[in-house]
């Protein structure tokens, strides 16, 4: 089974490009804008957000993790999000429907501080992000056992 999540996890991170613009930035994106794989997270994650450079980045960075891990679990934990404050400004900033993600936070918790509300705001984007991602992959991998048992 480890195998096979390995061979899906190289697969659908090589759908995804990695091109830097400069010595500071690098933008993810989709080598074939009518993937499977693609589709699935534009419906999965079908909340306003577009599937942007930094969703395509969480995807990425997962699946390389995968790739290595082979476990599902301790590449969830491997999951961060960003450190520095400018970082967290800049995802909130590159599309404002990401305060949703903000005002849930702010409703479940007692956060008083603005970076850690941000970066617990930015880790719910990365579970929704591999949440989708992985259900993709049991479906790949239910996909792979019904016709082994054909």
């Amino acid at each position: 089974m480890s195998k096979d999540i390995k061979n899906i996890a190289v697969k659908l991170r090589n759908e995804i490009k990695k091109q830097k613009i400069n010595e500071d930035k690098v933008k993810f994106f989709f080598k074939d804008y009518q993937s499977n794989f693609e589709a699935h997270l534009r419906d999965e994650l079908d909340d306003g957000i577009p599937l942007d450079s930094y969703r395509v980045e969480v995807a990425y960075y997962f699946l390389d993790s995968l790739e290595e891990s082979q476990d599902i679990d301790i590449t969830l934990d491997s999951l961060e999000p960003d450190i520095y404050n400018a970082d967290l400004l800049s995802w909130l900033s590159s599309n404002l429907r990401r305060a949703d993600y903000v005002n849930q936070i702010l409703e479940q918790s007692n956060i008083q501080d603005c970076f850690t509300l941000l970066r617990s705001a930015q880790y719910r984007e990365i579970e929704e992000v591999t949440q989708a991602i992985i259900n993709y992959i049991e479906s790949e991998l239910e996909q792979s056992v019904e016709v082994e048992y054909e």
